[in-house]
């Protein structure tokens, strides 16, 4: 009796595990997938209106170009001379650590 009720509740679980499989499938299979739509017109159109726009503005670009390099310019001498300072401050810390003030050794 035993091995009956087992047998019967094994075939049960297989029974319902392939049920709910195909199920799941056939629920996979019916899924409608959205069309791609093609972007080759759209990109084209808006890589003709960008060099259109650029085309129209060389004066702008090449004045912002030249602001922006001087600026840049301009930071680097700044930052540059203080990036000096602090070199030398670091050197003079590092060596008062290594050499005896006292014997100059």
């Amino acid at each position: 009796m035993k091995t009956k009720t087992i047998l019967t509740i094994v075939i049960g679980i297989t029974v319902a595990f392939l049920i709910l499989v195909a199920n799941a499938y056939a629920e996979e299979t019916n899924t409608v997938l959205p069309e791609k739509k093609p972007v080759s017109i759209q990109l084209q159109t808006k890589l003709n209106s960008f060099g259109t726009w650029l085309n129209e503005r060389p004066q702008a670009i090449g004045n912002w170009a030249t602001n922006e390099w001087e600026d840049i310019k301009q930071f680097q001498k700044t930052n540059w001379q203080s990036g000096k300072e602090q070199t030398a401050k670091n050197f003079e810390k590092i060596k008062s650590f290594l050499v005896d003030n006292t014997t100059n050794r």
